[in-house]
C-alpha cells in the first residue's frame, strides 16, 4: 500500500489522533494531514523516521517498499522518549543552548537520556565505513569518552566532525575516521562535544 493508507492503518490499528501523532513525534499536525491526505507522497525522512519508530516499524514498511503487517504499539510510551536532532552547525554552541528543545525534529530512544542528549544525522560519505550517509547518531553531551570511543568534535569556527578518542596516559589523540589521516592531539581550539552512545545505520545507503 501507499504510504498515506499504511499510516491510516497504522494510526487506525493503535486508536490514535493527528494531534495525539503530532505530539508524541514532533511532527507537525499539518504535515501529517498531508501525508495522510496524500498531497507530500514523498515526506523528508525528518517526518517520516519519527513515525516509522512510534510504530516500531522499519521506514521502507511505512513507505510502501515492504509488505506491512497488523502492527501494534506494543511499547508503552511512557517508556519511549524524544531526543531532539540538531543540525552540525548547531553543536559548538549546543552545550549552552540545550535547553531550547521547542524543534520539530525529534527522534524516539528506550532509554531515559540526560537533559543534553541529542542526535545528529549524518548527511555525508566521509564518515564510512563506520557511519554511512544517512546514519542517525544519539550523543551523550556530558558524555566521558573512553578509549577508542567515537565522540563529536566541534571548533571555534563552528566546524564539526566525528573523530575517535585514543588515550596515552592523561593525553586525548583524536583520529579521524579516514585512516590515511593520523591522529593527533586535542587542540585548545576543539572541543569534545559529545560522546557517541548510539548509532542507526543504513548500509545500504551508501552511495
Amino acid at each position: 500500500m501507499p504510504l498515506n493508507q499504511n499510516l491510516k492503518k497504522l494510526m487506525s490499528d493503535a486508536s490514535v489522533s493527528v494531534q495525539e501523532l503530532s505530539k508524541k513525534t514532533g511532527v507537525k499536525a499539518s504535515a501529517i494531514y498531508k501525508i495522510i491526505s496524500g498531497d507530500i507522497p514523498n515526506p523528508g525522512l525528518f517526518n517520516i523516521l519519527p513515525i516509522a519508530e512510534f510504530f516500531s516499524i522499519s521506514v521502507n514498511k511505512l513507505v510502501g517498499d515492504e509488505s506491512i503487517e497488523r502492527q501494534p504499539v506494543s511499547s508503552p510510551l511512557s517508556e519511549r522518549y524524544l531526543v531532539p536532532i540538531v543540525e552540525w552547525d548547531e553543536i559548538h554552541k549546543w552545550g549552552k543552548n540545550y535547553s531550547s528543545k521547542t524543534r520539530g525534529k525529534n527522534i524516539f530512544t528506550d532509554f531515559q537520556p540526560n537533559p543534553k542528549t541529542y542526535a545528529l544525522v549524518v548527511k555525508t560519505n566521509n564518515f564510512l565505513p563506520i557511519f554511512p550517509n544517512d546514519s542517525i547518531l544519539i550523543i551523550d553531551y556530558d558524555g566521558t569518552p573512553f578509549h577508542k570511543s567515537y565522540v563529536i568534535v566541534s571548533s571555534e569556527t563552528g566546524a564539526t566532525t566525528i573523530k575517535q578518542a585514543l588515550f596515552d596516559n592523561d593525553v586525548i589523540y583524536l583520529k579521524p575516521l579516514t585512516d590515511s589521516i593520523p591522529a593527533s592531539m586535542l587542540q585548545k581550539s576543539e572541543q569534545i562535544s559529545g560522546v557517541v552512545i548510539e548509532a542507526r545505520i543504513k548500509f545500504n545507503n551508501q552511495s
